[in-house]
C-alpha cells in the first residue's frame, strides 16, 4: 500500500474567484484529500473579501493577506512575508509541494521547499508574458519579467507539468531547462441521460428557433480575444445568418465589450449572462449550444473546451493557438485564420455540411473528453515517482 501523502497545492487565487487555475486547484484537491492530507495555501480574495468564509472544502485552505494597494481586475497580491500565520501553517513536514503560480506565493514556496529539501513540482498554466504586458504595459519590461521572475521559479521545481506539446515548447522558449512531464486538463462534467425538452425549454429562454447558438464560457477579459468575438458577430450579421452569441463568466472587461457590441450594432446577437457557479445550469449552458467559440492565443489548455467535448459540443479555433493542439481540423474540432471574415465564412461553412458537423460532434466527445479522477489519478502516480527521484539524488 503506498505512503499517505502531505501534499501542499500553492495557487495565488482560489474560490470564491473563479478562473482555470482555481478549477484545477480545487479538483486536484479534492480528489488527493480522498487519499491523502491535502493543504491549499493561497491569497485572500479581492473583490469578494468575506465570501470565502462561506465555502466549505474536503481540503485545508490556508490563505495570506494581500498587499493593500496591489491587485488588478479581481485578482489581488499575496503578502506572505508579513503574514506569520500564513508562514507557519507552511511549516509542515510536507512529502510534496506542488506550485501553480510562478508569482508570489510560487516563490515563496519554491524558497520553503528548498530550504527544507523537499520534492517540489510546477504546472505551467498560461501564457504568463501576455498577462505581464497588459499589466505592465510594455513588453520590454514584460519580457524581462517573464525570463527573471517568472521562468527561474519553474527551473526551481524537480520538474515541470505541461498540457501538451506546445506549452513545452512555450516554456522552453522563455528559457525552461529542466525536465517536463506531459498530463492534460480535465473537467468535472459527467455523462447523464439528457432531458431534451428541459434543454429546448432553456434554449428558447436565448435564443430565436432558427438561431444558431455560439457559446463562449470563461473570464471576460480581452486577453481571451473577445473583441474578434464581436467582429466575427458584425460579419456573420451582414451575411444574415442567424445566430445568438452566449457568453458565459465574469471578468474585468465585460462593460466595455458590452459597449464595443452596442459599437458594432451586434448587441441584439449578443447576450452576456454572467457567472454561472451552478454546475448543473453551466451544462445546460453547454448542451444547448451549437458551437463553443474559443479563439484565444491566451489559453494554452482550455478547460472550457473539455466541458464542451463532455457533451460532444465541437469547438471553434483560432489557427496556431496553443489550446487548439490536439485538435484536426474538421475531425475533433474547428480551426480558421484569425480574420473576422475568415471565421465568419467557417462558422457558416460548419452548419452548411451537416454530416461532417454530427461526426466531429461524435470524435470529439471520444478524444477530448477527459475526468480529473483520471487526471488526478496520473497526477498522484507521478508525485510518488517525483519523490523517489528526489530522494535518491539529494540524499
Amino acid at each position: 500500500m503506498s505512503k499517505r501523502l502531505k501534499i501542499a497545492l500553492v495557487d495565488d487565487s482560489f474560490y470564491p474567484l473563479v478562473d482555470g487555475v482555481a478549477n484545477v486547484v480545487k479538483n486536484y484537491a479534492n480528489i488527493l484529500s480522498k487519499k491523502h492530507d491535502v493543504t491549499v495555501f493561497t491569497s485572500m480574495p479581492y473583490k469578494r473579501k468575506g465570501m470565502e468564509k462561506k465555502l466549505t472544502f474536503p481540503f485545508k485552505v490556508v490563505r495570506c493577506v494581500s498587499h493593500e494597494h496591489m491587485h488588478w481586475g479581481e485578482y489581488s497580491a499575496p503578502d506572505p512575508v508579513h503574514d506569520l500565520p500564513f508562514v507557519r501553517a507552511f511549516h509542515q513536514d510536507f512529502d510534496i509541494v506542488h506550485i501553480h503560480t510562478p508569482a508570489m506565493l510560487g516563490h515563496f514556496a519554491v524558497k520553503y521547499a528548498k530550504k527544507h529539501n523537499i520534492p517540489l513540482v510546477g504546472t505551467w498554466h498560461t501564457q504568463y508574458y501576455r498577462e505581464m504586458k497588459k499589466h505592465l504595459k510594455q513588453s520590454t519590461f514584460a519580457n524581462v519579467v517573464t525570463r527573471t521572475y517568472i521562468t527561474p521559479c519553474f527551473n526551481a521545481c524537480d520538474e515541470l507539468w505541461v498540457m501538451n506539446e506546445g506549452v513545452e515548447a512555450l516554456a522552453r522558449d522563455w528559457g525552461y531547462k529542466g525536465k517536463t512531464y506531459l498530463i492534460s486538463n480535465a473537467c468535472d462534467f459527467y455523462p447523464k441521460e439528457i432531458d431534451q425538452k428541459k434543454i429546448n425549454a432553456f434554449r428558447n429562454k436565448h435564443a430565436k428557433k432558427d438561431e444558431k447558438v455560439l457559446l463562449y464560457v470563461g473570464r471576460i477579459t480581452k486577453l481571451k480575444n473577445l473583441k474578434f468575438i464581436l467582429k466575427v458577430a458584425k460579419q456573420l450579421k451582414l451575411a444574415k445568418f442567424p445566430f445568438k452569441i452566449i457568453f458565459v463568466g465574469a471578468g474585468e472587461d465585460r462593460y466595455s465589450l458590452e459597449t464595443y457590441a452596442c459599437k458594432l450594432r451586434v448587441h441584439n446577437h449578443v447576450k452576456f449572462v454572467g457567472e454561472i457557479t451552478d454546475k448543473e445550469k453551466l451544462q445546460m449552458y453547454f448542451q444547448m449550444a451549437d458551437l463553443f467559440l474559443l479563439p484565444s492565443y491566451y489559453d494554452v489548455e482550455s478547460i472550457t473546451k473539455i466541458e464542451a467535448a463532455s457533451v460532444g459540443l465541437p469547438t471553434i479555433f483560432a489557427q496556431g493557438s496553443l489550446t487548439s493542439y490536439s485538435i484536426k481540423n474538421n475531425v475533433n474540432g474547428y480551426m480558421a485564420f484569425p480574420d473576422e471574415y475568415i471565421f465568419a465564412d467557417k462558422i457558416i461553412n460548419i452548419f452548411s455540411n451537416k454530416k461532417e458537423y454530427l461526426n466531429v460532434r461524435k470524435e470529439v466527445k471520444k478524444t477530448l473528453y477527459k475526468t480529473w479522477d483520471s487526471q488526478v489519478a496520473l497526477a498522484e502516480k507521478r508525485y510518488y515517482e517525483v519523490i523517489k527521484r528526489h530522494k535518491r539524488y539529494y540524499k
